[in-house]
Parts: C-alpha cells; sequence; structure tokens
C-alpha cells in the first residue's frame, strides 16, 4: 500500500497522520507507517500484531513476532529482489525466520 505514491502525496498522508518529521521526502520508509495509519482509518483495523507487522515491514524492529518476521521476511525477499546475498536469505527463510531475519539485518 502507498509504495506508487508521488513523494509529494506521500508527504500529505505523513502530515495528515502526524508521523514524524523524519518520514517527510522518505517514501520508502514512510509507506509502512502510511499504510498501518491508513488500514486503522479506513478499515477499522485494531489488531495491534497486525498493525505492527505492517509498520515495521521495512525496517524490522528488536523483539519482532513471528507475524512481523514473516512480513519484513516477506517484503525483503519477494522475487523481484535482486541484492546480494538474497538468495542465502531466501534460503535461510526456509527453515528459520530468526536466522533469515539476521541474515536480512545483516
Amino acid at each position: 500500500m502507498f509504495k506508487c505514491i508521488s513523494e509529494e502525496e506521500m508527504n500529505d498522508y505523513v502530515l495528515k497522520y502526524n508521523l514524524a518529521g523524519k518520514y517527510l521526502n522518505n517514501k520508502n520508509l514512510a509507506h509502512s507507517k502510511v499504510a498501518a495509519e491508513f488500514m486503522k482509518s479506513s478499515y477499522n483495523i485494531e489488531d495491534k500484531e497486525l498493525l505492527d507487522a505492517v509498520s515495521f515491514h521495512t525496517t524490522g524492529r528488536a523483539n519482532m513476532t513471528n507475524l512481523e518476521k514473516i512480513i519484513y521476511l516477506a517484503d525483503a525477499i519477494e522475487p523481484n529482489r535482486n541484492y546480494p546475498g538474497v538468495e542465502d536469505i531466501r534460503k535461510a527463510a526456509e527453515t528459520s525466520l530468526d536466522e533469515a531475519c539476521i541474515l536480512s539485518l545483516s
């Protein structure tokens, strides 16, 4: 959600949802925060674990739940990703969420 909107539109959402200024002019990080806020306000989603998984899927965080790890890794290793080490992360994800997350974060 929101990954393909213009930077100007993203900035409008950042301001609308009163997100931190660090998300202005930073679509790659802002889209996850905006998506979580949109899910709350437009779809009345209140499941904190789901909202956190969406909110932190681009950065990860300490003490992620399994759902957060799954969503984080799904984004990191989706088929269109092509960067050094992605194949190692994909392979690790087949057997260990923790190992795959550590590889991805490193």
